[in-house]
């Protein structure tokens, strides 16, 4: 069996995912679950890559290995236009791809709820962001 506990115990304490992992360097965790909540997902270009990059340097420096992921939560607006549908849909491909490239087996994608949605739109927004 492998304990693993999450980066996200560390948010609000830090500044980034990055020092988040690097708070495990001399804990006993070996394993981690990756929190991806960082906003350079929503952005172009390769800024987004960089910050994998430094997620795996800093998994290196503190001795943990990633076994899960969490991608984005950010498809839970009642009111989200066409773009912000779009950026959150580029959210959690990213998420996806940076799994692959650190090795992450697995990653869960939710089905955020929002209370001000009814059943009917929030099944409505989950069918199309599941399908696209």
């Amino acid at each position: 069996m492998k304990l693993v506990t999450s980066t996200g115990d560390f948010t609000g304490y830090v500044g980034s995912i990055e020092e988040e992992i690097r708070n495990f360097k001399d804990s006993k965790f070996k394993y981690i679950n990756l929190e991806q909540v960082d906003k350079s997902f929503e952005q172009d270009g390769e800024q987004w890559r960089r910050k994998v990059d430094a997620w795996g340097e800093a998994a290196a420096y503190a001795g943990v290995s990633f076994l899960a992921s969490h991608s984005p939560c950010v498809n839970a607006y009642s009111k989200m236009d066409e773009e912000t549908y779009q950026v959150a849909l580029r959210a959690i491909r990213r998420s996806i791809e940076a799994c692959h490239i650190l090795g992450i087996p697995s990653t869960v994608v939710h089905a955020c709820a929002n209370v001000d949605m009814s059943y009917w739109d929030f099944w409505k927004l989950n069918k199309r962001f599941y399908s696209d």
